[in-house]
């Protein structure tokens, strides 16, 4: 637990500080029922949870090629 705990803290940082000026700030989906972590996003939960891109690289260019991310979490964890 400690070990997720970390991870996320940096996977936040790094969240808040590799998007462009567009990005001012992102709320996280709260759920109730934790989703089935199978690598599939056919959850509906994944659909509700805004999606996350734009990333881009140390020297503020857009990275080469772009990804994106979903996060929840419930009172325990962060998907």
């Amino acid at each position: 637990m400690k070990v997720f705990t970390i991870f996320s803290g940096i996977f936040f940082f790094l969240i808040l500080n590799c998007f462009g000026e567009d990005m001012k700030n992102y709320c996280p989906l709260k759920i109730k029922e934790p989703p089935i972590i199978d690598g599939k996003l056919t959850e509906s939960i994944w659909e509700k949870a805004k999606k996350i891109t734009g990333f881009i690289r140390t020297d503020k260019k857009p990275t080469l090629q772009q990804t994106s991310v979903r996060i929840c979490y419930d009172e325990k964890n962060l998907y």
